[in-house]
């Protein structure tokens, strides 16, 4: 199939990849270039440095809703746009350009968790089953006919950042699936359109939601800082230093939430509302996640400090 790629990130990599295994990429279409890093220096996006490693045309257009873009697509003839966390919103003239439309991998089961941020909700709400969406885009959000789904287990102790490039290789492998077998046949997979009824939102993360509120119970809290793994990271105050928790497992103990209780081979062990979540890394102000014996060495925290936390 003649396929024109749209895609930004780490997580549409494995889909580029598959399909450039199976089929004609004529086109792949990405952000332009954005200030990134602490040195805010203008780096292309992964799937523009894998696109041109792999000999792909590549264009970052500013703006795409526009005539002229839709045009230009359309004169490619293409089967299918494929659209993985492109980054922005397209129209209807856009959707519409290639012969059979946009598919888009989702990393949820919709419409379960429609909106940018599918993977961080899901662990936040400590849900133990997820998975990948291939769906027929329309020109509300996440809400076209589903044409495949497939569902996996989260593992207990999965961040944001393993789960999503784990739904990415499935999501991959979940489209590559649907095109070859549509190829095989000639026909198109049946679309079931998805019942509004059980949509949920999964909105953009901000960093005031990353405060860990240790009042909650300690497999809450650590959800919690699994989920806002890596970016924006889950953090709390020690005084007017904000530092960020990762890597978390959960220890029986009792005391005063946001207690300090000590340093353990595991990490950093902190009372919630019931037990205390161990962070086995740490991120000071200024510095790097580092396992967390490492951070305190050069920033103690003595027992019996009190981190503060959402209030």
């Amino acid at each position: 199939m003649r396929i024109v790629f749209l895609g930004s990130p780490e997580f549409a990599l494995p889909a580029l990849e598959a399909l450039h295994a199976a089929h004609e990429i004529v086109l792949v279409v990405t952000q332009p270039k954005r200030p990134c890093g602490r040195g805010q220096r203008c780096l292309p996006t992964p799937v523009e440095c894998r696109a041109l490693e792999l000999g792909l045309p590549v264009i970052t257009p500013t703006a795409v809703r526009t005539e002229g873009f839709a045009a230009r697509l359309r004169a490619l003839e293409a089967d299918y746009l494929v659209v993985v966390a492109y980054g922005r919103i397209l129209p209807a003239a856009v959707l519409g350009a290639a012969r059979n439309g946009a598919l888009n991998i989702h990393p949820s089961l919709l419409p379960r968790w429609r909106g940018p941020a599918p993977v961080p909700w899901t662990l936040y709400h400590g849900e133990e089953t997820t998975g990948v969406t291939i769906m027929q885009m329309n020109e509300e959000m996440d809400a076209g006919d589903l044409v495949r789904q497939v569902r996996v287990s989260v593992s207990p102790d999965e961040s944001a950042d393993r789960l999503l490039c784990r739904l990415a290789v499935l999501g991959a492998e979940a489209l590559a699936g649907v095109l070859a077998e549509e190829a095989r046949t000639g026909a198109l997979l049946p679309r079931l359109p998805q019942d509004a009824a059980q949509a949920t939102r999964a909105p953009l993360i901000t960093t005031d939601l990353a405060l860990i509120d240790w009042r909650r119970p300690a497999t809450e809290v650590a959800a919690h800082v699994r989920a806002f793994d890596s970016r924006p990271g889950a953090f709390a105050f020690c005084g007017e230093n904000r530092i960020k928790f990762f890597n978390p497992c959960v220890l029986p103990a009792a005391a005063p939430a946001g207690t300090v209780l000590g340093l353990t081979p595991a990490g950093l062990v902190v009372a919630c509302g019931e037990d205390a979540v161990v962070a086995g890394e740490l991120q000071w102000p200024g510095g790097r996640r580092m396992p967390a014996a490492q951070v305190l060495a050069g920033h103690p925290l003595p027992d019996k400090t009190v981190l503060r936390g959402r209030e």
